[in-house]
């Protein structure tokens, strides 16, 4: 009797347990970034369960760099997820993204590698600019500036 009563206990438990999976796609991320600015990066997560998950996303080395931290997948589908960060050094940065769901009885976590090419940021001359500016309008209106000299016993 005590055996029926351990296998059933075992059944049930087993029947009950859920079963989790979530996908990403694609299994590697490469993008080009600058220094400072926003860098998107595009990956699909798939949800195979029956309950809706939410998925926060965590950098495992540059985590401060994130944006955006995740989104929600509805049951048995797949939503087009924009992560977004902002990278602080320049170079060839190899990290991993680590996708983690949150909430409910469902708890997984999935990761995809990184690379970014971080360039240093643009630096726009503006100083050089304005100056030049000023010097073109300033020679402009003196070629339309016409002198007139006026004798002195004249006055009109």
């Amino acid at each position: 009797m005590r055996r029926l009563f351990y296998f059933l206990l075992l059944f049930i438990s087993i029947s009950s347990a859920n079963a989790l999976g979530i996908g990403i796609s694609p299994p590697e991320i490469s993008a080009n970034c600058s220094e400072g600015t926003i860098c998107s990066l595009q990956l699909r997560v798939f949800n195979p369960n029956s309950e809706a998950i939410a998925v926060n996303a965590e950098l495992e080395k540059h985590n401060a760099w994130l944006n955006s931290k995740g989104a929600e997948v509805e049951p048995f589908s797949s939503k087009l997820c924009q992560i977004t960060l902002v990278p602080n050094q320049t170079g060839l940065i190899e990290d991993r993204l680590i996708l983690k769901t949150a909430g409910g009885n469902l708890d997984a976590a999935v990761g995809v590698a990184i690379k970014l090419k971080v360039k240093q940021k643009e630096k726009v001359a503006t100083g050089v600019l304005v100056t030049g500016s000023i010097v073109l309008v300033g020679l402009g209106c003196m070629g339309a500036i016409r002198i007139v000299k006026v004798p002195k016993g004249n006055k009109s």
